[in-house]
């Protein structure tokens, strides 16, 4: 898969950009693979924690991991978006 000037290798669970991979946490990857899969569609917190939560317990870890894809990605970062909570009562 690429995004952008990166390359990123599923089955390697890595990312390089101009041929030197790029340093990126096991769990930043994890939420990476949950985002890559959702295709587009908007992913909960809950959904997040659900899906890699043998490691991630606490909200602001994955704050820390989203944080970190977003420095990876670099001028593509709006690829990852953030979406207030809201009430759908």
């Amino acid at each position: 898969m690429r995004i952008g000037n990166l390359n990123i290798v599923r089955e390697a669970r890595a990312i390089y950009r101009a041929g030197k991979q790029v340093k990126l946490s096991s769990r930043a990857y994890d939420i990476l693979e949950v985002l890559f899969d959702a295709q587009g569609e908007t992913v909960s917190t809950d959904e997040l924690m659900a899906k890699v939560a043998t490691t991630i317990v606490e909200l602001n870890n994955i704050q820390v991991h989203v944080a970190s894809l977003r420095r990876v990605l670099g001028e593509h970062r709006h690829f990852i978006e953030t979406v207030p909570a809201r009430d759908i009562g």
